[in-house]
């Protein structure tokens, strides 16, 4: 146990991926009240990967450890990268 606090973010219906605007307003809201978010999890669904631009730009804004869960997408690509 690391006393860490979950915290859920909805999808973006048209991807069924984590949305990137729910995600910003918790990441908004959690710095406000002063506990930051330290790390945030996105996952592929269904060979279909979530919004890489807009997670890199949320994880320079705020600064938290980014894992990337892929398993659902072995051999997918975005820009032309597997």
């Amino acid at each position: 146990y690391n006393g860490a606090e979950i915290l859920f973010a909805d999808i973006d219906p048209a991807t069924l991926t984590m949305s990137p605007l729910v995600c910003r307003r918790i990441l908004e809201k959690c710095a406000a009240e002063g506990r930051p978010v330290k790390a945030v999890i996105t996952v592929d669904l269904a060979g279909h990967p979530w919004d890489m631009q807009a997670f890199a730009l949320l994880k320079k804004e705020f600064g938290f450890v980014w894992f990337q869960d892929a398993c659902h997408s072995i051999g997918a690509s975005w820009e032309d990268n597997l």
